[in-house]
């Protein structure tokens, strides 16, 4: 993804770390690698598939992809004022219909057929994890054994992954824990690397989000069910890099039929690539006001927020 000699992956995400200046933290293995990896085969066809992605996207031009500027302008630090999340939720309202407890009765506006029922499902959060989040990750850590309840009524197979991300010299860049079966025991599992999460680091407002969505899309998908990824996040990527952002989010959605990227605005004050991203991805532009679980109904279906 990048060339910079800082950028700290943990082993699970299977992209092999460059050598780290003397001085800088070691990264922290929170969870155990997936199993078997992947043929280089896979890695190459996702590559090609992901340059050619990029240059689509540079040739249409990343201006086509805004629905134009924030009423805002970037904020100078690392946390945005409340401001931003009041311009966020009024150029869209956050969404009130509550998650419904089962969820086979989820309707996917992705996946082939019309309206058609979630019962399988692949699905990662990449969640920003800088210290402007730390209200959102407090809110996830208090719904995840619901979120994981719902998920696991109804039957059929659905299996979650989680990328916790910050930015280039933080602790670390991705922490991933990989797609995992929700019985008891990979049920459990998730509840304890979600409840780890804290919110620290940062520093500039943008984040390292195009290296999340590497990561995320480089886990084992199983390529014939619903799949899933949702951004979790106040900030945008740095902008050498939202191109990259771009192309990813469009080859994942391109080569797996019911596949989409969504993003959850946590507070961004409306910014142009977080409204963009999800167009790019074929998923949906969500905002947030405090009740996670509304907010990742519609960005995990892919259908417009009510």
């Amino acid at each position: 993804m990048s060339d910079d000699p800082r950028i700290r992956v943990t082993p699970e995400a299977r992209i092999r770390p460059r050598p780290r200046p003397r001085g800088d933290a070691p990264p922290t293995p929170d969870a155990a690698p997936e199993p078997g990896g992947e043929a280089p085969s896979i890695r190459t066809r996702r590559s090609l598939l992901i340059g050619g992605a990029a240059i689509i996207a540079a040739a249409i031009g990343v201006g086509s992809l805004f629905t134009g500027p924030s009423e805002l302008p970037d904020p100078p630090g690392q946390i945005a004022g409340p401001e931003y999340r009041a311009a966020t939720l009024k150029l869209r309202p956050a969404p009130t219909m509550a998650m419904p407890p089962d969820h086979t009765q989820w309707q996917s506006c992705v996946a082939p057929g019309a309206a058609a029922k979630i019962t399988d499902l692949d699905m990662v959060l990449a969640i920003d994890t800088t210290s402007s989040m730390g209200g959102v990750i407090n809110d996830v850590k208090a719904n995840v054994k619901q979120l994981i309840r719902n998920l696991r009524t109804g039957g059929g197979s659905v299996r979650v992954g989680i990328v916790a991300y910050r930015d280039i010299g933080d602790a670390y860049v991705a922490r991933p824990f990989p797609l995992t079966v929700l019985d008891d025991q990979g049920a459990a599992a998730l509840d304890a690397f979600v409840s780890g999460l804290q919110a620290e680091g940062g520093g500039d407002w943008p984040e390292a989000l195009e290296v999340a969505l590497d990561v995320a899309t480089g886990m084992a998908w199983r390529g014939t069910v619903p799949a899933s990824i949702v951004v979790i996040a106040d900030a945008p990527a740095h902008q050498n890099k939202q191109q990259t952002a771009f192309a990813i989010a469009e080859a994942f959605a391109t080569k797996i039929p019911g596949a989409a990227v969504s993003l959850i605005d946590t507070g961004s004050g409306a910014n142009g690539f977080m409204r963009a991203l999800p167009n790019a991805g074929k998923g949906q532009y969500v905002t947030y006001d405090g009740h996670i679980l509304n907010s990742l109904l519609p960005a995990i279906t892919g259908c417009a927020s009510r």
